[in-house]
């Protein structure tokens, strides 16, 4: 080996040495657990059966300058780990509104999809997995695409496009890493990476150790946290900025996804147009001081025109301002008012369009992203669901506003409902899942009570959103659901924020709410609390044994069997079984009623769970039972067992004594 070689090979080796080094600790890492990282999917066990789970924590992947109660979290969803041949599994991506924000479990798309779906295809088992999370953009949803690719997927849903601004490292976002598209690309590439993680984590934590002092207020909002820079005027560097970032990662997504051969679907993208004023109006740099104050008194006067029902001197003033400057936001959303005034509501949308497409404040998409989604739908041959029209034709004077939407973009309960409804006529439509749909004529109606959904879930939608619009940027709190009772809007608020600290469980407030309506009688409003549970836990037996209590208590008891017997399918307790004795007791099922209070008192010599109050009532109810079955000898073992443990109990003491004096007993229950 010559000079010149070993110099050659001495290089090689030199730089070898460090690619060697940063190997072996990214294996050492990997090995020990340490700085892991933050994976979209984690597996689970269930019962000794292995499942994958969303990971609710991964938004931390994208939030290191937001404080940690802030950081947005999944549900953490189970699907199938050994995929089965009936399964049909559907992704959803995309911010809040994918999310369902502001509500939770039941009430939110993916369960709302998966009940139209399940009931269409009955044969098929469908899986609606929702990686919808707030505050993030294409950036995100473009590397939870890339990691979705190895979990089987049959069809993709994207509904993005509200976050480009100030979601995780959008153009005027606090939580960002520059404006470099390919840097950012790159940086989430390398936080998959265990070195960098460890990296990563030792200098937040040198910046919260130098930060510590800080004051931190606790009240803001996700919302309000992410915001850095709170005017991005229409047509300005970074509005076009943001607009280029979305059109190239939007079209790496669908590249991505085509290229792996899977379907998928686009949607358009609503918001509040008639019903939500614009956050931040901008004039013209040009304009001065003088010229703006101008503006200001002819807009006022419009205002108060209108409102005071003369339209045509609200136009006049209104004109005036459009000659001094055309460019605020808020003088557009008034034009809109006064052309619906006057029932000129094509003009009306345009002008409550234009508004938000000038808004400063971008919380809400422009419509050239809309644009953009039809012109990737067309050259890439990908299906597009056109919610932003169907919502329009869904709204008062065809112009999208407070009935469905319940802020600025949030859509209400039935907002959410519409979009499951128009997601899974397409999917049906489409033929998506390649079989042939049933029950496709069943009424809304019929979705909306399979939904389980209840007062308790709207009102937590309701809470959320009052908590979210008492606060910057706006101007009074808003309400969604009006109450008629007094007294019920008093319980479910107090639970709703019992549940919203944490104080209770989702469950819990379903069933402390089912507890009131049954002290008032309200018993089909109650069985509808522990429906939403049994819709949400379906392995949970507590629900399904209240509403037999429930049946029994109006002595409907077929309906009572069935829900006992589902109740005994999810948990063998002894005082379930004693329930359904009492039932066949009741039914004068004999048999049935021996059997299973036998059953009752021998778990409960294994394993005791009855009160004192329980055994008595099993020994004293087997007793009867077997007096009405002419074991009136048998009886009298039972019977004694009553008096072992309440000597002085009248009805037992009765009993036995007629027993033993050989008198013929008639029992009427």
């Amino acid at each position: 080996m010559n000079n010149s070689t070993k110099k050659i090979f001495f290089i090689f080796i030199t730089l070898l040495i460090p690619i060697f080094f940063f190997i072996l600790i990214e294996g050492i890492l990997h090995l020990t657990g340490i700085a892991s990282h933050e994976r979209l999917i984690l597996t689970t066990e269930i019962n000794s059966e292995k499942y994958y789970q969303l990971n609710k924590d991964v938004g931390k992947r994208y939030f290191s300058k937001t404080e940690e109660n802030l950081i947005p979290q999944l549900f953490p969803q189970t699907f199938e780990y050994e995929k089965s041949p009936q399964t049909f599994r559907i992704f959803l991506l995309g911010g809040s509104t994918m999310a369902g924000f502001p509500y939770e479990l039941n009430a939110r798309i993916n369960s709302l999809l998966q009940d139209r779906l399940s009931t269409y295809y009955p044969d098929k088992n469908i899986e609606v997995i929702n990686t919808g999370l707030s505050a993030v953009n294409s950036f995100t949803v473009m590397d939870f695409v890339r990691e979705l690719m190895e979990y089987e997927p049959d069809l993709f849903i994207i509904y993005m496009g509200h976050n480009e601004f100030y979601g995780a490292y959008g153009v005027a976002s606090l939580e960002t890493f520059g404006k470099n598209p390919w840097v950012i690309r790159t940086y989430l590439k390398l936080k998959k990476l265990r070195t960098f993680q460890l990296v990563r984590k030792f200098i937040q934590g040198i910046a919260r150790y130098t930060h510590k002092s800080e004051k931190k207020t606790g009240t803001r909002t996700l919302m309000e946290s992410m915001v850095k820079n709170k005017s991005v005027p229409l047509n300005s560097h970074d509005y076009n900025l943001a607009k280029r970032y979305y059109n190239e990662n939007l079209n790496k997504i669908i590249s991505t996804i085509k290229k792996n051969n899977y379907p998928v679907i686009l949607s358009t993208l609503f918001s509040n147009l008639r019903g939500q004023e614009p956050f931040i109006s901008l004039f013209a740099d040009s304009l001065d001081s003088s010229s703006k104050e101008e503006w200001e008194i002819n807009f006022e006067r419009g205002k108060n025109a209108l409102s005071s029902g003369k339209s045509d001197s609200a136009l006049s003033y209104f004109s005036k301002c459009l000659s001094i400057d055309t460019h605020p936001a808020k003088l557009h959303f008034q034009l809109g008012n006064y052309y619906l005034k006057i029932n000129d509501t094509l003009r009306a949308f345009n002008e409550f369009k234009f508004a938000k497409d000038l808004d400063g404040l971008r919380f809400r998409a422009p419509s050239d992203f809309n644009s953009i989604l039809k012109k990737a739908s067309v050259s890439n041959q990908i299906p597009l669901v056109d919610l932003e029209e169907s919502f329009h034709h869904q709204s008062f004077f065809s112009i999208t506003g407070n009935e469905l939407i319940t802020e600025h973009l949030h859509p209400t309960f039935d907002g959410y409902f519409l979009m499951a409804k128009y997601f899974s006529e397409y999917i049906v439509e489409r033929d998506f899942i390649n079989a042939e749909a049933q029950k496709t004529s069943l009424s809304d109606d019929f979705f909306q009570a399979l939904s389980g959904v209840t007062i308790f879930d709207r009102a937590i939608g309701d809470m959320q959103i009052k908590n979210l619009t008492s606060r910057w940027p706006y101007k009074k709190p808003v309400s969604i659901i009006s109450y008629t009772d007094s007294t019920l809007k008093r319980i479910v608020e107090s639970l709703v924020n019992e549940y919203l600290h944490n104080n209770i469980s989702w469950n819990q407030g379903h069933y402390q709410l089912a507890q009131y309506f049954s002290s008032q009688g309200k018993h089909e409003l109650a069985i509808r609390e522990f429906l939403a549970v049994v819709k949400i836990v379906p392995d949970n037996y507590f629900p399904f044994f209240k509403i037999g209590n429930i049946y029994f208590t109006q002595n409907k008891l077929s309906e009572a069997e069935h829900w006992f017997l589902q109740a005994l399918r999810r948990s063998d307790r002894s005082f379930i079984h004693a329930k359904l004795a009492m039932v066949y007791l009741a039914a004068n099922k004999l048999s049935a009623a021996k059997k299973e209070f036998l059953a009752t008192l021998e778990m409960d010599r294994k394993n005791p769970q009855l009160s004192k109050k329980e055994k008595i009532a099993a020994n004293f109810y087997l007793a009867i039972c077997l007096i009405k079955m002419k074991h009136s000898s048998d009886a009298k073992h039972y019977l004694q067992q009553v008096i072992n443990i309440d000597p002085k109990h009248p009805e037992a003491n009765q009993l036995l004594s007629m027993i033993q004096s050989g008198k013929e007993i008639d029992i009427q229950l």
